[in-house]
């Protein structure tokens, strides 16, 4: 009996798993590899963000999802939005599969930037003196 798995992989971490793409389809497995796509290291950037208030070498140049599928000998379907999906509709591909999912910076994250920019300033402000003998005064 042959199983459906299916893989959940940010565009940034697609990247990292070519190889393995093409071993899975010289192989004949069933893999639906559905890639949520913004653009680069969304998980990574927004770290950055909520840190230091702004993120640094996160954006990349995506391939063609399209062409890398028909490169692979792989199915390619494409999605608007991540509620479209079902997992009735997933069941149904065999072989190599990648399913591309659109997706914008979630809203948030211009409060975490907020929020890191806000630290930032105070840090700066109250200066690392201060800030090392507030710590302490909390700890105890």
């Amino acid at each position: 009996e042959r199983r459906s798995v299916a893989a959940v992989v940010g565009d940034g971490s697609l990247l990292f798993s070519l190889g393995e793409l093409a071993t899975i389809r010289r192989e004949r497995l069933d893999l639906v590899v559905i890639v949520i796509k913004d653009g680069g290291y969304g998980l990574i950037r927004r770290q950055q963000i909520s840190r230091t208030g702004v993120s640094s070498g996160m954006d990349l140049a995506i391939p063609d999802l399209p062409a890398l599928a028909a490169s692979l000998g792989a199915r390619y379907v494409r999605y608007s939005q991540a509620a479209s999906i079902t997992l009735e509709q997933l069941k149904q591909y065999s072989g190599l599969t990648i399913v591309e999912v659109e997706t914008v910076e979630p809203h948030s994250i211009s409060r975490t930037k907020l929020r890191a920019f806000s630290r930032e300033v105070v840090r700066r402000l109250l200066g690392p003196n201060l800030i090392a003998r507030v710590r302490r005064i909390v700890r105890k």
